[in-house]
């Protein structure tokens, strides 16, 4: 095993210890082991982010908790548009849809196959279109 594996492991182990420490002397603390890697290191913590949205508030405060959930729910909101406009959906449908979107909701992927195809046969090559014409053709004749 080479020094640098061998010190992230070390390092993994000795903040699962810690983590295990600080949780027995205040169980109060709703520690959330969190990591990030750039390049080939990888980094975990400890935060204690509170158990409860009245935790997070005491903790951060209310301004606080209401921005980041604005900020996260616009993220999910924007994603679930994106999806909308790749099944080929127009703005009316869309505004339909979301209406009926709630943060937190995983909602069904939806899937418009000539909307795909479209934008497959647009980002190809005539070489691959005129393939993709051939194999359609092959579908329609029941081949």
């Amino acid at each position: 095993m080479n020094s640098k594996l061998a010190f992230q492991i070390k390092r993994e182990n000795k903040i699962n210890k810690d983590t295990q420490i600080r949780k027995e002397v205040n169980k109060d603390m709703a520690l959330m082991d969190v990591a990030a890697t750039k390049d080939d290191r990888k980094v975990t913590v400890s935060f204690d982010f509170g158990d409860t949205i009245e935790d997070a508030i005491s903790l951060w405060g209310a301004d606080v908790v209401y921005r980041l959930f604005i900020m996260q729910s616009k993220i999910s909101l924007q994603a679930f548009m994106r999806r909308q406009i790749e099944a080929g959906l127009n703005d009316e449908e869309i505004q339909n849809r979301v209406d009926d979107w709630k943060p937190g909701m995983v909602a069904e992927r939806v899937s418009d196959p000539i909307a795909l195809l479209k934008r497959k046969i647009q980002g190809a090559t005539p070489e691959e279109k005129k393939a993709m014409a051939e194999e359609i053709k092959k579908v329609l004749a029941g081949e």
